[in-house]
């Protein structure tokens, strides 16, 4: 949800969120509410760019989810 409350997205099983924040060093724009039990796992930063770095297929998998956020975004407008 957004500031006012608002649904920004719907997530489900085996999501991530977050990832825009974590990318940019940017405050994050909506929080997150589960609408049941949910177990995850947080990854600080410099642990998320150690793994990016040791992982290239993780950072083309990163990449591949910020292009489908980024264009729910522009679709949402």
């Amino acid at each position: 949800v957004d500031q006012d409350g608002r649904t920004v997205a719907t997530r489900g099983r085996g999501e991530v969120v977050g990832e825009m924040s974590i990318v940019s060093d940017r405050t994050r724009s909506a929080t997150v509410v589960a609408a049941g039990e949910v177990r995850a796992l947080r990854i600080g930063r410099a642990e998320f760019e150690s793994i990016l770095r040791d992982r290239p297929e993780t950072a083309i998998g990163v990449i591949r989810v910020l292009a489908v956020r980024l264009a729910e975004a522009t679709a949402a407008r």
